[in-house]
């Protein structure tokens, strides 16, 4: 037996499109680090896009907290 309120239906997002980010990325012992925006509002394990500024190439990632993302390397298997 509560109102119901605004506050209470608005996503309280993990990440939020325009925030600054951590973009990591490794293979094994190595591992890169990078300074990213994100491009789209994320939870919690969501995978999301993101703009590595170095690069200025849009990437996807899964966030891990509030502000890193682990990007995954593309592999080819042939």
């Amino acid at each position: 037996r509560q109102i119901v309120e605004n506050r209470h239906l608005q996503t309280d997002w993990m990440i939020e499109k325009g925030q600054p980010v951590v973009l990591e990325s490794g293979i094994g012992a190595i591992q890169v680090l990078s300074a990213g925006i994100a491009l789209d509002n994320a939870q919690w394990g969501e995978l999301a896009r993101f703009l590595n500024i170095r690069s200025e190439k849009e990437v996807f990632g899964k966030v891990v907290s509030e502000k890193k993302v682990i990007i995954r390397a593309k592999t080819f298997q042939k």
